[in-house]
This record gives structure tokens, C-alpha cells and sequence, in this order.
């Protein structure tokens, strides 16, 4: 069996493919191709966790509470088993199996954790291909903002203070290690945007680079997913994070239910505008990547290039602040008005209370 290896990076559209591979799974199967389940059921991200080198931290084992190594050696155990046994039950007429995971790039930014999943593929498959897309580092940093602000941060700046060494941004340095391990001949690189993806989709694109065009005309399409936020959702969530992370005691999920129904609220009446840095932060944090960019497009796209046209960001940046008390009032009105159905683990929202601290109050109010 041949395995097809789709690595991300982060922000190229890679949570729509995976629900795109997901949702038609049993179409799939029915041309010989396998989506696994066993290492994530809509993503691999287990298998990019059980390829983290012994000793570095991983948010995934925080996540799910897989503490101290001795856990983690178990977990690592107890996934493998299950892992190969998928496989070996995959039966003879499934003759590729496509794994994908954005966190391949982003949590495996070493030539260990590179090692070790070339290891548990190179025993299991005859040939392994890869395929990797890459946006321009400044519309990654501003994409990576939106989502910090879904899952909790906030007061962080657009473009986090790095070097042109860092490898999540340094796309030649990442992808020379990928080559290293894998081999360039198996790397297909694409660039992510709609002029340089075939007919201007990821899904046909993806599905043209690996001979599986001929499954486009059958399958079921899916809408993007993670699209980005107002600047007004934007300025709400950082308020609601800011203000929450004060308790820490409270439940994780009540939490969550409560973020995102407030993103849904305040972004379907929102004016659409988002949230863009200056011009000339946006071209500053780009042109740290320039030298290695070259270097990429030079070895990987024939001299082709990101688009240089910056014109889409303002000259000021321009954020619009939201005080405790609009928040307050917000979430008030999602606990008046929201049709919250409590079933199994979910916690009761209406039976729970969140305390925030207002500007001049004197305690919780």
C-alpha cells in the first residue's frame, strides 16, 4: 500500500480537507483509498502526537491528560496497537491511505520527530508521498490570530516576535529537514492561494496532485471552515478571555460552549470588516523570510513566487475595544435568549454562574 502524507502547514485550509476526507470516507473506500480513524477521526493528530521526540511537551497530552512520561509511554502503547491493527484490517482492495494533519508541520519541527514518523510509516507501507502547503508568513500570522482568540488568548499581538530561523514560518528550513528524511522526490509543494491552486480549489487540487481527480464529480463538497472573524467578534472574545481566565476554576467546557456562542451572536451581525495590521507591520514581519523564501521557490517552484501586493492591509491598524460591561450585557442575553439543550456531559448553562470583575468595581460584580 502506498500512503499519501498531507503535513498542512497550519491556516491552508486543512481542517476543510479533513472534513472533505471524513465526510466522504465510504466513498473513499468504494476507490481503494483509506482516511484512518484510529489516529484521529477527523484528523492525525494522534499520530503526530505519538511522533513528538521523548521529552518535548505536547499540547495534546495536556489536553487529554496524559501527565508524566510513565502515562505517556502507555498511551504511546496502547495507540500503536490499535494503529497497526487498523491497517492490517484495511483488506486487499484499499491500495492508498491518505493521512492529514496541519500539526505534522507544527509539532514536528525537528529531524527527530521527522524520524520517528518516517519510522512508523516506512515499516507499514511501500511508498510514501507527501504533499505540504504554504501560505505567505504575514497572512499566516494575521489567519493564527483569529484562531488564539477561538481557543482563549488574548491581548497577543498579530505577529508574534520571532526569528527568520524559526521553523514554523521558515518554510525552506522545514521543508529541507522534510526532504532530508522522507526524500524530495516523494514532496509535492503547493502554493496556497486561489491563482495557484487547480481550478482554484484545495479539495480539487489536492485530489489532482495524487491521479483521484476522477472522484471529484462523486463526491459530497463541504463549505471552508475556520473563516475568519470580524474585528468586532475579535474585540469581544478578547474580552471575554481576558476576563475569564480570572477564574480559573471554572469548567473548561461551560467555557467553551459559552465562546462560541458568543462568536456566532456577535459575528452574524457584525458589518463584516476584519480585523488587518498596518501595511508596514504586515511587510516588516514578511520580509524576515525573504532571503529563505527565495531559496524555497527557487528549489521547489521553479522560480515562482507568494504574491507581493500588501495593498489589502491598512496603513493604521484600527481595533475596536470592548468595555466588561458590553460583554456582561452580552453574555447576559445569551443566557436569557440562547435555546441551550443540556444531554450526557455537557454542563448546564443556565445553572452555572461566570463572575467577572468590572472596570471600577469594587470585587466580582
Amino acid at each position: 500500500m502506498k500512503a499519501i502524507l498531507h503535513i498542512g502547514t497550519e491556516k491552508t485550509g486543512s481542517t476543510t480537507l479533513q472534513k472533505f476526507l471524513h465526510v466522504n470516507r465510504s466513498l473513499l473506500r468504494e476507490h481503494g483509498v483509506a482516511f484512518m480513524e484510529s489516529s484521529g477521526e477527523m484528523e492525525d493528530r494522534k499520530l503526530a502526537a505519538y511522533c513528538v521526540p521523548h521529552g518535548v511537551n505536547d499540547d495534546y497530552f495536556v489536553e487529554h491528560s496524559i501527565v508524566g512520561q510513565e502515562r505517556r509511554d502507555v498511551w504511546k502503547k496502547e495507540f500503536l496497537v490499535s494503529f497497526v491493527k487498523e491497517i492490517e484490517n484495511l483488506g486487499p482492495d484499499i491500495h492508498t491511505v491518505v493521512f492529514s494533519s496541519e500539526h505534522f508541520h507544527s509539532r514536528l519541527r525537528s529531524e527527530e520527530g521527522i524520524v520517528n514518523l518516517r519510522a512508523v510509516l516506512g515499516e507499514r507501507f511501500r511508498k510514501c508521498e507527501l504533499i505540504v502547503y504554504f501560505r505567505r508568513q504575514d497572512e499566516l500570522a494575521v489567519s493564527l490570530y483569529t484562531t488564539a482568540m477561538r481557543v482563549g488568548y488574548y491581548d497577543r499581538p498579530i505577529f508574534p516576535d520571532v526569528t527568520p530561523a524559526n521553523t514554523y514560518f521558515n518554510y525552506n528550513r522545514s521543508l529541507e529537514m522534510w526532504a532530508k528524511i522522507f526524500g524530495r522526490d516523494t514532496i509535492t509543494a503547493r502554493i496556497f492561494d486561489p491563482a495557484h491552486l487547480i481550478e482554484s480549489s484545495l479539495i480539487v487540487d489536492f485530489l489532482t496532485c495524487f491521479g483521484l481527480y476522477y472522484l471529484n464529480k462523486d463526491v459530497t463538497l463541504v463549505e471552508p471552515e475556520n473563516v475568519s472573524l470580524s474585528d468586532l467578534t475579535l474585540g469581544y472574545l478578547n474580552e471575554f478571555n481576558r476576563r475569564i481566565r480570572i477564574r480559573t476554576g471554572h469548567n473548561r467546557q461551560l467555557i467553551t460552549i459559552l465562546r462560541n456562542i458568543l462568536t456566532k451572536r456577535v459575528e452574524s451581525r457584525s458589518d463584516g470588516q476584519k480585523l488587518l495590521p498596518s501595511r508596514s507591520s504586515a511587510m516588516k514581519f514578511y520580509r524576515q523570510f525573504e532571503t529563505d523564501n527565495r531559496m524555497l521557490f527557487d528549489r521547489w517552484f521553479s522560480g515562482n513566487s507568494f504574491s507581493h501586493d500588501f495593498s489589502k492591509y491598512p496603513e493604521s491598524l484600527f481595533t475596536i475595544k470592548v468595555s466588561a460591561e458590553q460583554l456582561l450585557d452580552e453574555l447576559s442575553a445569551i443566557l436569557r435568549d440562547e435555546p441551550i439543550v443540556n444531554t450526557g456531559k455537557r454542563p448546564p448553562v443556565r445553572d452555572n454562574c461566570i463572575s467577572i470583575p468590572c472596570e471600577g468595581c469594587v470585587g466580582d460584580d
